[in-house]
């Protein structure tokens, strides 16, 4: 079917795959067609870690990945997974996204655990806007914000001695085009 142009400028007789290979590029597409995810980058921690007598500072976990955006208007969707538990009674544990040294999101509570020293996992997600082009560390931090001494397991449970690896955590980070 020959092509023909309507007036209102839309093309008939033109199909899916009709344009030769290397006919439309990024340059002529049109701009402000958001959401595209630009880069991925993956972080793991496989070691295990604890705090004993927790306080409401957040401190690290070790859990981090860094990103360069490659504009300042994109969003960086962090997706975390990570085994935790918490062993104290009435407390608040918790774990937080931090972009560098500047707390995000809204903590993510840990489980007590029990006489069993079962872990879980504790998903977070968060789609941040850090309005920057330069190198970027996002990391996943604990705290105890009741402030009541408690301890966090990160990777493995309460019980044994600490040496042997449970879990692996993860961060996952996705730049998304403005």
């Amino acid at each position: 079917m020959a092509l023909s142009f309507a007036g209102n400028g839309t093309i008939a007789g033109l199909s899916v795959g009709g344009l030769p290979d290397g006919t439309v590029d990024g340059d002529t597409l049109a701009s402000g067609v958001g959401g595209k995810c630009l880069q991925v980058v993956h972080g793991d921690l496989s070691t295990a870690y604890s705090r004993t007598s927790c306080t409401s500072t957040y401190t690290t976990t070790g859990l981090s990945a860094n990103i360069t955006p490659a504009s300042s208007s994109n969003s960086v969707l962090v997706i975390t997974t990570v085994y935790a538990m918490s062993v104290t009674n009435h407390n608040f544990s918790a774990l937080k996204i931090f972009r560098d040294s500047t707390g995000i999101g809204n903590p993510r509570q840990i489980s007590n655990g029990d006489k069993y020293g079962y872990i879980t996992p504790q998903t977070i997600v968060w789609k941040d806007s850090p309005s920057s082009s330069s190198a970027i560390t996002y990391s996943v931090q604990v705290a105890d914000e009741n402030n009541d001494g408690s301890t966090i397991y990160v990777n493995r449970g309460s019980l044994g001695s600490g040496s042997e690896q449970i879990c692996t955590s993860s961060i996952v980070l996705m730049e998304i085009s403005a």
